[in-house]
């Protein structure tokens, strides 16, 4: 009992504050809330017309082509 209870003691205090309160806070969950918010931005931005997604993809590479001339 002796060495248990402490050791439990300082077992919960790594997975409290280490594993839940750090790892998963800034690591799966962190980073499944980032996806989720950029959902919420693009959904918007998807209308399922074709011509959308070609002016896109034209500007991007006109952005690209505009890099690599000034590079």
């Amino acid at each position: 009992m002796l060495f248990v209870k402490p050791a439990f003691a300082i077992g919960r205090f790594f997975w409290q504050f280490g594993d839940v309160g750090f790892i998963d806070r800034f690591g799966p969950n962190g980073l499944a809330a980032l996806v989720v918010q950029g959902n919420k931005i693009t959904r918007r931005l998807q209308s399922g017309y074709l011509y959308t997604y070609a002016l896109v993809m034209l500007i991007g590479l006109a952005a690209a082509a505009t890099w690599a001339m000034t590079r």
